[in-house]
């Protein structure tokens, strides 16, 4: 291509890319579209604002509302308050004014809903009654309560009870698990912390202590090794809380007549170096 085979439009010096025009690309796009090399200018859009007493369907304008702050342009976004020919007041902005805003809502079909409908435990009573914008819908609940939630809530099924015996409901569930879940409620106690720690120390080979307890031979018999309430039966609930499990004999293992509950002094008294220095030679 020709150095010199510029585009014809004024002030552009790219090549040609289009000879049918001798112009460049946008420039013969341009051309094809409206004919000339410059982009013909839009008409401005023309938005006046509501004035007080325009009729718009069954909504009339009776004044300005408060704005709100758009946080993305930084603007505040003006609106206006129309009352329908049924007496509801609504905000509107203006550009919902122009496209749809033709009453409040009193217009919107409404399905009645049958007197004697069940909706999970509701049943209704009576016809809707009109509340604002809302279609609410008398009901009674199976516990005996009365309510009226909106027919579209009901539609939906959104509400399904009167909200009161929903959560006895669930404080009962929840007390039937626990009950159903629960084998001797000494979960958590420092008894049964006692008694894990005894079986880990004796059948557990990763646990810290196993070398002085389950590789010495130290067992937890067989009556203790899956019954806690076995083993707190004998040993009884902990008398304070700075005892702790200890053996009476050190050569033994855990098992019934030897285990007691002592406190530190008495533990580190009845440990095998302290027995072994004290023995007569």
């Amino acid at each position: 291509m020709a150095t010199s085979s510029v585009c014809s439009a004024p002030g552009c010096h790219k090549p040609i890319r289009k000879r049918r025009h001798m112009a460049c690309g946008m420039h013969d796009a341009r051309m094809e579209r409206h004919g000339s090399f410059n982009t013909p200018e839009r008409p401005k859009c023309w938005n006046p604002e509501p004035q007080v007493g325009d009729r718009h369907g069954r909504l009339t304008v009776v004044g300005s509302a408060e704005g709100y702050l758009n946080k993305q342009s930084g603007s505040v976004v003006r609106r206006w308050r129309l009352r329908c020919d049924c007496g509801n007041e609504v905000v509107r902005q203006a550009f919902q004014i122009r496209k749809d805003s033709r009453h409040c809502g009193c217009e919107r079909a409404f399905k009645p809903i049958p007197v004697g409908s069940r909706f999970g435990a509701l049943t209704v009573v009576a016809e809707a009654v009109r509340d604002g914008l809302y279609w609410r819908v008398p009901c009674q609940c199976d516990c005996g309560a009365s309510t009226m939630p909106p027919a579209f809530s009901l539609r939906t099924r959104k509400s399904q009870s009167c909200g009161l015996c929903m959560r006895t409901c669930a404080d009962d569930v929840k007390q039937a698990v626990a009950a159903a879940t629960t084998t001797h409620g000494w979960s958590g106690t420092p008894e049964y912390n006692a008694w894990l720690s005894m079986r880990k120390r004796c059948g557990n080979p990763k646990d810290r202590a196993y070398r002085n307890y389950g590789a010495r031979g130290i067992r937890v018999c067989e009556a203790w090794q899956n019954d806690f309430l076995a083993f707190l039966e004998h040993v009884g609930p902990k008398p304070e809380p700075r005892l702790s499990i200890d053996r009476i004999d050190n050569e033994k293992g855990y098992e019934p007549g030897n285990v007691r509950w002592a406190d530190a002094s008495t533990q580190n008294r009845n440990r095998r170096a302290f027995v072994m220095r004290s023995s007569p030679i």
